[in-house]
This record gives C-alpha cells, sequence and structure tokens, in this order.
C-alpha cells in the first residue's frame, strides 16, 4: 500500500533531493539526435528510458496527490477570504513585485531551455516539468486574497 512515507522514501524522490543539480554539459545530443546547447546533471538521466519509465511509474501510482492539492486549494481560497473579510487588505507590494519578478524569470528560463524541444515538435517530452511547474503559480492567488482583490474564474 502506497503511503506518504513511501512518497517521501522513493528513490526518484532521493536522488532529486539530493546532489549537485546545477552542475551543466554544453552541447549534448540526446538519444533522438537533438543537440541542446546545455544539459544539467539531473536531466541526462531522462535520456535513460529506464529512468524515464520510472517517473512514468511513479507520477501514474500518485495521481490521485493532484486531486488532494487542488480540494486543499480551494479550502484555503474560501478559508482566506473569510478571514480577510473583516480585516484591513494587506499592501504586499514588494513581495508581489519579488514573486512577480522571480516567477518571470523561471518562465522565461523554462521558455529558453525547452526551445530545443519545441523545434523537435513538441513530442510530449517535457509535458511532466510544465505541470509540475504550475504548482508555485498558485501562489499568485493567496497574493490576490491577502490584498482583497477580486478573484477572477483564472485563478
Amino acid at each position: 500500500m502506497m503511503t506518504l512515507e513511501s512518497f517521501y522514501r522513493n528513490p526518484i524522490q532521493h536522488e532529486y533531493l539530493n546532489g549537485n543539480p546545477f552542475n551543466i554539459t554544453p552541447w549534448v545530443r540526446d538519444p533522438v539526435g537533438i543537440y541542446h546547447p546545455f544539459v544539467f546533471d539531473f536531466e541526462k538521466k531522462f535520456f535513460d528510458k529506464t529512468h524515464a519509465h520510472n517517473i512514468h511509474v511513479w507520477m501514474n501510482k500518485w495521481w490521485w496527490l493532484s486531486i488532494v492539492y487542488s480540494v486543499i486549494y480551494i479550502g484555503l481560497i474560501y478559508y482566506g477570504r473569510s478571514l480577510m473579510e473583516k480585516r484591513e487588505r494587506y499592501e504586499l507590494r514588494l513581495p508581489l513585485i519579488l514573486w512577480n519578478v522571480s516567477l518571470a524569470l523561471f518562465s522565461i528560463f523554462g521558455m529558453i531551455r525547452c526551445v530545443p524541444e519545441m523545434i523537435y515538435a513538441l513530442n510530449k517530452k517535457r509535458t511532466t516539468i510544465f505541470c509540475i511547474s504550475k504548482v508555485p503559480e498558485l501562489i499568485d492567488t493567496l497574493f490576490i486574497v491577502l490584498r482583497k482583490q477580486k478573484l477572477f474564474f483564472l485563478h
């Protein structure tokens, strides 16, 4: 039976939480034949089909966590709005600027990093990373709730 303890003890999780992921190798050719201008050490593991398969299996085992996160997220929105109902709105100008700049830099880096794959014809190799990158973007809604601004459906 899968438990949260087994989730954290998973070798794939352990591998990404330890080591130096920032060693860079320039101009690496992947098994499909795409040349990448720079590749981090952790990315080289994706070139191994066994490792990629293990990640796919792990994602299939833990698919239900996205539902749990979504329910918690929706609950926190309603709780946050009711909590802020009788309070003064927060002026979060500096944290919001810092958050938006960091999110923009992350998105720019991701776009630059994915250009070779995009040119290759959108073969779904980076879909998992893209989906995971959406989780931190949910923090935008936290800023909206704490500043007592109108919450649009987009959030």
